[in-house]
């Protein structure tokens, strides 16, 4: 039973659209540190709006200061350098709750999300699976096969979702026919993906494989 200062954190953590995304984004990425710059550009949300919410949740014990390192991609070398950053606290005492409610609980999932890539091609088959099904020990979240697919919108599109959730995806874009051949030659990552708990948005291909 949560306490009255449990109840007063609850009160301070649940204030907005931008301080959910970031309690998934940390209750998911619980084992990394993030500047606050990192964070911004990962969840594709202004520098100066993640900022108070960091310090904010912070206060409130759910995530707490740690020196990160930060890469600088410039045009002749990559740098390195010390930033002042936040990891998640695992001691927080309502740790558990949060993830409960904001990811084991359906909170991973993306209403109609094989509408998001129609502009993309002739999706023939879309599979959702891994952090979409509380399984993050799978090596793909999302797979989609089609014909004449247009990659570089899957591309974008994807990077959408992934600010949106605060993970990044692991995924595979397959050619229908690459796909069979994949699939008859027992490869792998189809195999990982198929024999273990996943969901089929879409599925137009006729196969014996695929009607499980």
């Amino acid at each position: 039973m949560a306490t009255s200062k449990h109840l007063d954190i609850l009160g301070n953590l649940f204030g907005g659209a931008v301080r959910v995304k970031l309690l998934k984004f940390f209750l998911l990425n619980a084992n990394e540190g993030f500047s606050v710059d990192d964070i911004a550009t990962r969840m594709r949300i202004k520098p100066n709006l993640v900022k108070p919410e960091l310090n904010l949740l912070s206060k409130c014990g759910f995530v707490k200061p740690k020196i990160v390192t930060k890469i600088i991609l410039g045009k002749k070398k990559t740098t390195r350098k010390k930033a002042n950053g936040f990891i998640a606290n695992k001691d927080f005492p309502l740790i558990d709750p949060l993830r409960n409610l904001l990811v084991d609980s359906g909170g991973m999932q993306i209403p109609d999300i094989s509408a998001r890539f129609n502009g993309a091609g002739k999706i023939t088959l879309f599979i959702t699976s891994g952090i979409f099904t509380h399984d993050p020990d799978r090596m793909m979240d999302l797979m989609i096969v089609g014909d004449r697919l247009d990659k570089k919108m899957i591309d974008g599109e994807i990077k959408k979702i992934e600010s949106e959730i605060g993970k990044e995806l692991r995924y595979a874009i397959f050619d229908t026919e690459e796909f069979l051949y994949r699939l008859k030659m027992y490869d792998k990552l189809i195999r990982d993906l198929l024999d273990y708990p996943h969901t089929k948005v879409v599925n137009k291909i006729s196969h014996p494989e695929l009607t499980r």
